[in-house]
């Protein structure tokens, strides 16, 4: 796992402030390291203080493979099936990860304005943990509707809308579904999206982040504004070694 630094003090100002303060500028002041496997912390004997500790991040590296640039490996613009192909390698060692992964995104437009989205990810030395997916947020009606939101559960074995109920929940949905079920359609706009995947879970999340999100026409998103349906391995799938 990558490691993530969490500054405490700065060193500059303890040793600057042993400097002015006279007597105790004759002592000796110094940085004293413990480590243990990926664990460090840092201490100093002025004021016997931690000045830093850093510790593995359980998401990974601050710098995930939608922060960095992929190479376009196709790109054609026009024709029957205009299409795009992105192209990342992550080398062994990458945001704390072990072994190098080649991965690829490709967006097509065919027949039926249909657009679909392929990914894939490919270990090239070693295992590694990789479980790509989706973020696009997909608009639940027309942007200029507004909807009545009542409170539901996370139960959706008997079909409902999304936001009948959402009030219920702390903050929306943020939540890993199993997938297993027939499609549906937004009864508003008549809006359909297909997903298809070898992934056995979708992470369903209903934009509980936007705030003041400024759209076409004027229009400011608020949060439940929009949905995610991110497929995607479960959750924590190397702590769960049943899990598929």
């Amino acid at each position: 796992m990558a490691k993530i630094c969490f500054l405490l003090l700065s060193l500059f100002m303890i040793v600057a402030s042993a400097i002015i303060n006279g007597s105790e500028a004759k002592e000796k002041v110094g940085v004293y390291e413990l480590k243990k496997g990926d664990l460090s912390v840092k201490f100093t004997n002025w004021g016997a203080t931690i000045v830093s500790l850093i510790l593995p991040d359980k998401y990974g590296g601050p710098v995930g493979f939608s922060d960095v640039v992929w190479k376009v490996k196709e790109y054609k613009k026009y024709g029957y099936a205009p299409s795009i192909v992105f192209a990342y390698h992550s080398y062994d060692g990458d945001e704390g990860f072990p072994g190098a992964v080649k991965a690829s995104v490709a967006y097509t437009f065919h027949p039926g304005n249909t657009l679909t989205v392929e990914m894939k990810a490919k270990p090239l030395n070693k295992a590694t943990t990789v479980n790509l997916a989706q973020h696009t947020r997909q608009p639940t009606h027309s942007h200029w509707r507004n909807h009545h939101r009542k409170r539901i559960s996370y139960d959706f074995l008997k079909p409902r809308t999304v936001g009948s109920q959402i009030n219920k929940l702390a903050n929306g949905y943020d939540i890993n579904y199993a997938m297993d079920g027939v499609p549906g359609k937004l009864k508003k706009s008549g809006r359909v999206m297909e997903l298809f995947s070898d992934q056995p879970g979708v992470q369903f999340y209903t934009a509980n982040g936007l705030k003041d999100e400024k759209g076409k026409g004027g229009y400011v998103y608020q949060p439940h504004a929009a949905l995610c349906l991110e497929t995607q391995a479960f959750p924590d799938p190397v702590n769960h070694p049943n899990f598929p």
